[in-house]
């Protein structure tokens, strides 16, 4: 698409990818202290349970995370004076992680426009670089999201990717099966699905060995869309609940342990011309132009096999492990550096996050497959 400003000179909004000029208006103050921003729509979820800290040893790459290993007896009864002869022991083991770093950045040739490094002049410079510094925040974080939402799903290679952590304790149930509890039926069957007992046999089977409590729930967009309207969720709420906030919110204080209910949304990337064959959530540049409704492309976070799948999950499920980029970067969080090259002269900034992600114990999560068709 192209950009036509009506007025009277007939401005063109510029690029400002690296290697455009940038016209003299666009660094005056009276253009850009109005400056806009479309297209910031995502925000992470998922790391509400995948707290982010620095990782152990000051923010090692490298380290591990032991565990010890309860045997659950039960002590016995004695006389006052009897022996003790029950001692207990303990099984301990060391799982290891690494930390994987993603990065992004951005350049600026400082003789594209000879004045933007005076001081009457720099505003537009400063807002295109804050602009673009919020931007490289996000492609980061939507990085992040998607290597959450595939570590907690237990995917092998994500799993593998950060970790020999065990996937062993992760239970998941297929909705659409009549078996462990499930009733059989994926909840946009209205007349066939429960799932109020879905979930609560899910909690209740996943209380024979975990040990937190299951208080949250991810979802996708198309589940939460017939969640609001099934007749299950509304015919018991409406004898019990206020339902002038809607359904969902009726639903999400009806659960146990106070359960609250978060829609993952999807990511809306955008696919340029010379990245047109690019498979969907791979990293690319994108296009420079505003999404529309016709040509905005989305990448689901939650779904598999042409089905949703959910998350139950305690609210301190693991950890999001941040590690030192460098030797100058004590660990927290994302690490930014900005140098010149002067042959040929070009500034460049980057952004880096060196992270590993750890489940405390994938007991305290429950994976719900086959919840919703994605066409529901």
């Amino acid at each position: 698409m192209s950009w036509n400003f009506n007025d009277p000179v007939g401005l063109q909004l510029p690029n400002f990818t690296y290697g455009a000029n940038i016209p003299i208006w666009a660094l005056s103050p009276a253009f850009v202290e109005m400056v806009r921003m479309w297209d910031s729509k995502w925000q992470p979820v998922l790391s509400t349970v995948m707290k982010r800290i620095r990782a152990p040893g000051g923010g090692a790459s490298t380290f591990g995370w032991p565990l010890v290993i309860d045997p659950q007896p039960i002590s016995n009864m004695y006389s006052p004076y009897a022996r003790t002869e029950d001692y207990l022991s303990l099984g301990a083991d060391m799982e290891r992680w690494w930390s994987r770093m993603t990065k992004i950045g951005f350049m600026m040739e400082p003789e594209e426009f000879l004045v933007q490094f005076t001081p009457q002049f720099n505003f537009g410079t400063d807002v295109r670089m804050r602009r673009l510094t919020e931007m490289c925040a996000r492609a980061i974080e939507r990085r992040v999201e998607l290597e959450l939402v595939n570590y907690m799903w237990g995917n092998p290679a994500t799993v593998s990717n950060f970790s020999n952590q065990s996937t062993n304790r992760l239970i998941h149930f297929d909705l659409t099966a009549a078996a462990n509890g499930m009733i059989g039926a994926a909840w946009n069957n209205y007349t066939s699905s429960d799932p109020f007992r879905d979930i609560d046999n899910a909690i209740d089977h996943q209380e024979g060995l975990g040990d937190l409590p299951l208080n949250n729930l991810f979802i996708g967009s198309k589940t939460a869309k017939v969640l609001k309207n099934h007749r299950v969720i509304i015919e018991r709420l409406k004898y019990v609940r206020d339902l002038s906030g809607g359904t969902l919110q009726a639903f999400y204080a009806g659960l146990d342990n106070g359960m609250k209910i978060h829609k993952v949304v999807a990511h809306t990337y955008k696919t340029s011309a010379a990245n047109a064959g690019a498979i969907n959530g791979e990293s690319n540049m994108g296009d420079n132009a505003a999404a529309e409704w016709g040509n905005d492309n989305k990448y689901w976070f939650m779904r598999a096999g042409g089905y949703e799948f959910a998350f139950l999950a305690n609210d301190d499920l693991g950890f999001t492990f941040t590690s030192r980029c460098n030797q100058y970067h004590d660990g927290n969080g994302l690490y930014e550096y900005t140098w010149v090259d002067h042959d040929p002269h070009i500034a460049r900034t980057r952004f880096e996050l060196k992270f590993s992600l750890g489940v405390g114990d994938f007991a305290n999560m429950v994976r719900l497959d086959n919840v919703c068709p994605v066409t529901a």
